[in-house]
């Protein structure tokens, strides 16, 4: 497997959707190795459990090879099976009316490949996970590239216990929101084909972009004197990024696991920090639980595990941070930008849209302030301008 890990490095944290490679590696031509991945962790969510299979790429290709036709199922500790449809390229999705995973049940994987291969996971049981204590933040501060200087931000951190001994070891996933305003408001619009103007019906003003966690986030309490996990930082947020200008929510996902599942993490991200050396100094060998039952000795990446989630959301407005501290606009250059223009001059401007209309007394004549649509219509800004359900 070592030889394996010189070979693939940090392809294997491509193909997972919830890990990155530190920094890009590009492999020698030749060393490509075609090896399974599997991204499967089952929760009790309420919602369809979703199992990723691909194959691992090389670096120099932004093309993922998902694995296709599979026929993947779950079998519990009562002979149940429960058959994933595969709705998604590489993604195989539970039916949520009759696959309800359950803490203190067994599970176990099973995946068929067009290929003939058939793959099977250790049995694993559902732990049980504690709730998240709380999420705190405070302001921090963070080396940059130039030496003696650092760059100031908002250092988001975990807390929790399990006071009954029962959980040591935690993974932790991060989602966040934030919500974001244009350079400008718009309240008209304009069709140059009809050369006609209208009053805009679909807000572009505030939209909501959003980002997941791709690190690998662990912790243990078991080299500890104490069950608790105190302060265990989650993201750093830097204030030359724009994300905590008008408010911004992280939910954070605590799962339990078990010192098997634990080492396997530990280890992966243990080989994903030290990639810039992996033909300096042997990597880890990172295995899993998922092995081919008609070729043990063929390599599979991933773990098969099951596990209760906890998770909590919090919001930081603007206003809860400190007045002094500067925080970049996305829009910072669109004040340059605008143009005041007569009506028979809007068709000139396609890639412009109206902030305001105002009436020039002197040539009696409407005029249009207008400015590039990318300062006025958020949508253009990489979100969408639909207001989550969870948003305050």
């Amino acid at each position: 497997m070592n030889g394996l890990l010189n070979k693939v490095g940090c392809l294997l944290l491509v193909s997972f959707g919830l890990l990155g490679c530190v920094e890009e590696f590009k492999l020698p031509r030749g060393s490509y190795q075609n090896v399974l991945v599997v991204d499967a962790m089952i929760t009790d969510d309420g919602q369809p459990q979703v199992i990723k299979l691909s194959r691992t790429h090389r670096l120099d290709t932004n093309r993922i090879i998902v694995e296709s036709g599979a026929e993947v199922s779950i079998i519990d500790n009562e002979e149940n099976g429960y058959q994933f449809l595969e709705l998604e390229p590489g993604q195989y999705f539970s039916n949520i009316n009759n696959f309800v995973p359950k803490a203190g049940q067994t599970y176990m994987l099973q995946i068929r490949t067009t290929d003939g291969g058939f793959y099977q996971s250790a049995p694993v049981l559902m732990r049980t996970t504690p709730e998240i204590e709380s999420i705190n933040y405070a302001l921090d501060s963070r080396p940059t590239n130039e030496p003696g200087v650092f760059q100031g931000g908002l250092q988001i951190s975990v807390n929790t216990d399990d006071p009954d001994g029962k959980t040591a070891n935690y993974l932790w996933k991060w989602e966040d929101v934030w919500e974001i305003h244009s350079a400008f408001d718009s309240q008209l619009e304009y069709d140059a084909e009809t050369d006609t103007l209208f009053r805009r019906e679909e807000m572009v003003f505030k939209c909501w972009k959003n980002s997941k966690s791709r690190e690998i986030l662990l912790a243990t309490s078991s080299n500890l004197s104490s069950t608790k996990i105190v302060d265990f930082p989650l993201k750093f947020v830097p204030f030359n990024e724009p994300i905590l200008r008008i408010k911004y929510s992280i939910l954070v996902k605590q799962f339990s696991l078990s010192e098997e599942s634990f080492t396997f993490w530990e280890h992966l991200k243990s080989t994903n920090e030290t990639v810039g050396s992996l033909f300096d100094a042997q990597p880890f060998s990172v295995t899993g639980n998922i092995k081919n039952v008609n070729d043990p000795n063929e390599p599979v990446l991933g773990y098969f595990d099951a596990a209760e989630l906890k998770q909590k959301r919090i919001f930081i407005p603007r206003s809860d941070l400190p007045e002094d501290v500067f925080i970049r606009s996305e829009f910072g250059w669109c004040g340059q930008t605008i143009e005041n223009v007569p009506r028979d001059s809007l068709s000139d401007y396609g890639s412009y849209l109206i902030i305001q209309e105002t009436f020039d007394e002197n040539a009696f004549r409407f005029r249009y302030d207008i400015a590039p649509a990318a300062c006025i219509d958020c949508r253009l800004q990489h979100a969408v301008n639909t207001k989550p359900d969870f948003w305050e």
